[in-house]
């Protein structure tokens, strides 16, 4: 017999429902953060298919460059 779906669960499925499914976040460091957005910045290619997929996720920068965050609040940064 089937489990019966938890509270969280339901309440998880509830909020996709209203909000839609969350941004998925990739964290990068400085370097690979510029190369992302260099590819970002490239013309349209080969990649590009590559590019538009990966443009669909948040970058959370970490390491160095969350220096240039200092005195931001996390939940802005972006």
């Amino acid at each position: 017999m089937p489990r019966a779906p938890d509270a969280s669960r339901q309440r998880a499925t509830a909020w996709i429902g209203t909000h839609g499914a969350p941004t998925p976040t990739i964290r990068l460091n400085a370097t690979e953060t510029q190369r992302f957005l260099a590819r970002l910045d490239a013309p349209a290619g080969p990649n590009h298919a590559l590019t538009r997929a990966m443009a669909r996720f948040r970058i959370a920068r970490i390491g160095p460059s969350d220096a240039a965050f200092d005195g931001v609040p996390r939940s802005t940064r972006g």
